[in-house]
């Protein structure tokens, strides 16, 4: 009877709407155990979740109406404006709440007030009144404290945002006109110049000439970062290690394929969980080289040549992302994009490795470089290969985590994650780094003695770059027997 009048009476509740500097916006509950709040703008199709409090129950939050002086105000920077917003949302937040649990609670009691009138034919009923009284006060008080005292205003500095239709390619072709003009590309663009510059002139360690391989994942759509990534890679083979998109529709694959395509003229990628089969059909239709465990993926589906390709003197490999879309509509609702998601995900991802580990294995050459997206699956392979005593040089380029780091395995077998090479996509702009790195390959047996990480945040022109020595950071004689030697900048 508790469980049922709350319930009941949040419906009965309905959503209360607000007049803000922002617009109409209103506010509803709804059961979730995992509580937090829901966030929606219905006119773009766009929406973000954040876990601010834990409780019983989540708070719904949608833009009905937008006042677009107000709107200009706040997205201009005006902290006048923008303090004013959050004061009248976390107020008709707060009412809201407390609004619709005194509807529940009046539900319940009302219920409960039914069944003492019932209890004149069946005694045995008002206790069973009491008892419902008492429950729904109980919970009414447990959850509003409970909320009150989770509640985490940090969390809104990292949701998780969600978007579908037509409005996702409109925001895209927004970023693809900024890409020459702003403040983004500009600064980001000076600091990789720098850093040219700065890179170019810092020795690197080893006899003989050397190969330099720029390596990237995660890019997420962000085109603006691709022109400066061009110019910064002059020339050199260009390998990624997927996460082009964040569905992989094919409003994706028109608006980054070319500009990923011309990023060098030996391009090379894996697919990552945000990509879907069909964009990894247009990067190869637009001359990428793309990797898949039966070999290079032609336009139509087919592959082409052996499991492991020669590509500026160097063997590679790629393994797809098990969870590529594969299917017609990638942005589906249903779709799921990490293991833990799937309700059998962990066996799932056991499944992962051992395929990953097996198809290495039975490679008919021995690759020098392989292109993994997802970090974890790229440490158990690892992992696995130096167990067994696998002493063939080795580079796993990964991403996935958006961190960059560096996993050396003796001295044979070196994992490197350079990071997010979109800064998380044109929705986390100004939240993280773009994350390149640069595979410095010396001597004619193309040994990888050195690593140059490089960050820039392009808002601010925040910017670090170093070049990581492995032999120095990560000793050969050092090596422990089960643990890799793990560097982070």
């Amino acid at each position: 009877m508790v469980v049922a009048g709350m319930l009941a009476g949040w419906r009965l509740a309905g959503p209360t709407e607000t007049e803000t500097e922002l617009g109409r916006v209103s506010f509803n509950i709804a059961a979730d155990l995992g509580g937090g709040v829901d966030a929606f703008v219905p006119v773009a199709d766009w929406g973000l979740r954040a876990n601010s409090f834990d409780a019983p129950f989540r708070l719904e939050v949608e833009v009905r109406a937008v006042d677009r002086p107000g709107a200009i105000e706040v997205a201009g920077g005006d902290r006048a404006a923008l303090q004013g917003l959050v004061d009248e949302l976390e107020s008709a937040a707060r009412d809201s709440v407390i609004r619709g649990f005194a509807w529940a609670l009046a539900t319940v009691l009302l219920l409960a007030g039914l069944a003492w009138l019932a209890g004149r034919r069946s005694p045995w009923l008002r206790p069973v009144a009491y008892i419902t009284a008492g429950l729904a006060v109980l919970a009414t008080g447990a959850s509003l404290a409970w909320a009150a005292t989770s509640f985490d205003a940090d969390e809104f500095s990292s949701p998780s945002f969600y978007g579908r239709g037509e409005e996702l390619a409109q925001l895209l072709d927004f970023f693809e006109r900024q890409r020459g003009n702003d403040r983004y590309t500009s600064t980001f663009d000076q600091a990789l110049g720098n850093f040219s510059a700065y890179l170019s002139n810092t020795p690197r360690i080893g006899e003989g000439a050397g190969t330099a391989v720029l390596v990237g994942s995660d890019l997420h759509n962000n085109v603006a970062v691709l022109p400066a990534l061009a110019e910064f890679g002059d020339g050199d083979p260009v390998f990624l290690a997927g996460d082009f998109a964040v569905y992989g529709e094919e409003a994706e694959a028109r608006l980054i394929s070319p500009g990923i395509a011309a990023l060098s003229d030996q391009v090379v990628a894996v697919s990552g969980n945000h990509d879907s089969h069909g964009l990894m059909r247009a990067l190869a239709d637009d001359g990428v080289t793309v990797l898949e465990q039966d070999g290079v993926l032609r336009p139509d589906g087919g592959h082409r040549g052996g499991q492991v390709v020669e590509v500026a003197g160097l063997e590679l490999a790629g393994f797809s992302d098990p969870l590529e879309w594969s299917g017609p509509n990638p942005a589906t609702p249903e779709r799921v994009f990490s293991f833990p998601e799937l309700e059998d995900g962990e066996q799932l991802q056991e499944e992962a490795e051992t395929e990953l580990v097996e198809w290495f294995v039975g490679l008919s050459r021995t690759p020098e470089i392989v292109l993994v997206h997802q970090n974890v699956l790229a440490q158990h392979l690892a992992t696995e290969l130096y167990a067994a005593g696998y002493d063939e040089r080795l580079t796993i380029v990964t991403g996935h985590s958006h961190y960059q780091q560096i996993s050396r395995y003796g001295d044979a077998i070196t994992v490197v994650n350079a990071g997010t090479l979109g800064a998380g996509g044109v929705l986390r702009l100004g939240q993280e780094f773009v994350g390149i790195g640069q595979l410095n390959l010396q001597g004619p047996q193309r040994v990888l003695r050195s690593v140059d990480l490089i960050r820039v945040e392009p808002l601010s022109g925040q910017a670090e770059a170093e070049r990581v020595i492995l032999d120095v950071v990560c000793p050969p004689e050092d090596a422990d027997e089960l643990e890799p030697c793990v560097y982070e900048p």
